[in-house]
This record gives structure tokens, C-alpha cells and sequence, in this order.
């Protein structure tokens, strides 16, 4: 049995080619809500046990859904996501037999790798990672993208950008840094290139690059474990998405000036290849990042600028500080200086 899980908004937009021709193959359909809770992990799971093979056509929140409902049936998964404050959780397995994910969004890459981005309370989310999982089968739609504004392109080529940079920027082993400056070059030429065009969701090419470059970044192994997975602007932009209700990327724009000046006072982060990668874009980071992104809409800034600090900085270290957490022992006082320094553009 085949069952075809949609994001239920084509609903309403009407369905590109792909969701047409899966639905007519499918034995059944499902249309979901683009949110991923437990509880919603586990009512899925009941169905998805129920189909052999999966297609999943969404964003990465029905892609992140469709994945731990799958390894929901394995093992239940709640007391391993449930406990603790950690924004890192491990469940033991995951196995994605049978299932093809069709990203319609660019720049999360949920549909190359294991992980997962669980919400476990209305302003916090858990980043769920099984210890062990199969090979993930995904195909992309260029012709999809075509129903994406501009911004939104634009911040799907940019999480690329910010993910290349932040694990060039923290990795120990120089062939690592290597291949992801490789990879931040094409990241930000094609985000240059997005940048000029009117109509950018209609290069199929363009698009098709966006969308295979930012899987390839969730598929290179590290020649050496870390455990810090990417610079400190994705721990903070986290929490700040999470409690001033903006988009992860809005919250890295707003970040990215505050958290680049400070990049060597975390105690990880070069300084020196950050300063590498803005000799070839010819321009500071955070000035390409803010240029390229596209101005923030007033009410994303309003948010960011009111947010409550101290429920900030103490969510932010509550779920990334620690021994063996990315934050590690980071004093508050720091923490709070960035998100302060963060604020201060926008006033």
C-alpha cells in the first residue's frame, strides 16, 4: 500500500504536477499541517504503519513529522524526546524503509538526513536525532518552487550560505574547512545570482543547484567528531525564532552582525577563516546576509525588538549550555551583550 502525505496547504493553492501524478498512483492521501508535535508524531504514526511505501511532498516540517512517525513504529519515542532541558534529544534508531521525501521548500535539507526538529511546548523545539538510521531516499521538484516568493527563496539559499559558513568556521580538520568554503562559494554565488532576478522560482536550473547544494551539506561526514555542529549563530537564532515568533532565518539576519563581531570569544570559531570568506564576497558577512535577505518585515522586527532578554538568555542556556552542549560554559552576561547588541540596530 502507497500513501501519498501532503502539506494540505496545495489544497487551497491548487497542486503542482508532482502532487497531481502521486495522487492518481497513491493508494491513499493525506493532507497534514505543516507543525510537528508528539502528539501529532504519534497520531501519524498509527497511519503511516499501516503503508508500506511513503511520499512525502512539504516543507521540513511535514518532511520531520513523516520521519519520526516512522520511527515511532519501531519504538515509542515519547520518553526519549519528553525529558530534560537539553534542545538535543537521541532516540535509538531510525528507519525510513519505504519512504521518498519531496522537499517544496529550499535550504532546510530535512530530506537528506536522519535528524529532526521536534516542538515540544509552544516556545520551544528539540533538535531529535536517532542513533542510528537507514539510507533516505528524496527526489526535488525544481517546478515546485515556482510558488515561493522572492524572500522566501532568498532565505532558503541563505540557510545554505549560514550553514557552510558556520561549519567552515568550526570544524579542527583543514580538509573540512576546505570542502565547505567550496561549498559556501557556490552557496553565495547562487544566492547573488537569486538576489538579481525577478522571477528567480522560474530558473529551474538555479533552483535545482539551491536545492542539491543544501542536501550535499547534510551529507558530508566530518573527519573528526564534534561536538559543537555549526557556529553559535544557529543556537541563538533558535531560541530567538522560538520566543519572538519569526522565522529562523528572520532571527539569523537579525543575529548574524552581533554573533560575526564576537565570533572568537565563544571558544570556538575562526576568526580567521570568517575573515577568508568576506575577503571573496568582497563585502562583510552580515552586509551580504542583510543586503541579500532582503529587509525584514516591520512586525518580524517589533518582535525581535520586544522580546523578553532574560527569558532569552535563560531559554537559550537552558537548552545549549552545558559540558557537552554547543554553548558549553558560556557566561550568561555574554549571551545577553549579543542579543542586547542585536536589538540596538533596530531602535
Amino acid at each position: 500500500m502507497t500513501l501519498l502525505i501532503y502539506d494540505q496547504i496545495w489544497d487551497t493553492l491548487g497542486a503542482p504536477n508532482t502532487i497531481r501524478e502521486l495522487r492518481n498512483s497513491a493508494d491513499e492521501t493525506l493532507a497534514v499541517t505543516a507543525t510537528c508535535s508528539i502528539q501529532e508524531v504519534e497520531e501519524l504514526s498509527k497511519v503511516t504503519m499501516q503503508h508500506e511505501n511513503l511520499y512525502v511532498f512539504g516543507g521540513g516540517s511535514i518532511l520531520d513529522k513523516v520521519k519520526l512517525a516512522r520511527c515511532n513504529q519501531d519504538e515509542n519515542i515519547r520518553p526519549f524526546v519528553s525529558h530534560g532541558r537539553a534542545g538535543i534529544a537521541t532516540i535509538p534508531r531510525g528507519n525510513f524503509k519505504g519512504i521518498t521525501l519531496i522537499p517544496t521548500t529550499l535550504g532546510t535539507g530535512s530530506e537528506a538526513n536522519a535528524n529532526a526538529v521536534l516542538q515540544v511546548s509552544p516556545c520551544r523545539r528539540r533538535l531529535v536525532m536517532p542513533q542510528y538510521s537507514g539510507k533516505i531516499v528524496y527526489k526535488h521538484d525544481p517546478t515546485v518552487y515556482a510558488h515561493l516568493t522572492k524572500q522566501q527563496i532568498m532565505h532558503g539559499v541563505l540557510e545554505v550560505v549560514l550553514r557552510t559558513v558556520g561549519i567552515a568556521l568550526v570544524t579542527k580538520e583543514a580538509e573540512d574547512t576546505k570542502r565547505f568554503i567550496e561549498m559556501f562559494s557556490n552557496a553565495s554565488r547562487y544566492a547573488e545570482q537569486a538576489f538579481q532576478m525577478e522571477q528567480v522560482g522560474e530558473d529551474r536550473s538555479l533552483m535545482s543547484k539551491i536545492a542539491v547544494l543544501s542536501a550535499k551539506t547534510h551529507q558530508i561526514r566530518l573527519s573528526a567528531s564534534h561536538t559543537v555542529w555549526v557556529w553559535p549563530l544557529w543556537y541563538l537564532a533558535n531560541e530567538l525564532s522560538s520566543l519572538a515568533e519569526v522565522t529562523k532565518l528572520e532571527a539569523s539576519i537579525a543575529l548574524i552582525r552581533p554573533v560575526a563581531s564576537h565570533i572568537g570569544e565563544f571558544g570556538y570559531g575562526s576568526q580567521t577563516v570568517l575573515s577568508q570568506l568576506e575577503s571573496e564576497l568582497g563585502e562583510p558577512l552580515a552586509d551580504f546576509v542583510t543586503r541579500v535577505g532582503m529587509p525584514l518585515t516591520s512586525n518580524a522586527t517589533k518582535s525581535i525588538v520586544n522580546v523578553n532578554h532574560e527569558a532569552l538568555v535563560k531559554q537559550t542556556l537552558s537548552q545549549w549550555s552545558g559540558s557537552l552542549l554547543p554553548l558549553r560554559t558560556v557566561h550568561p552576561a555574554f549571551i545577553k551583550q549579543i542579543f542586547s547588541e542585536m536589538s540596538s540596530q533596530y531602535v
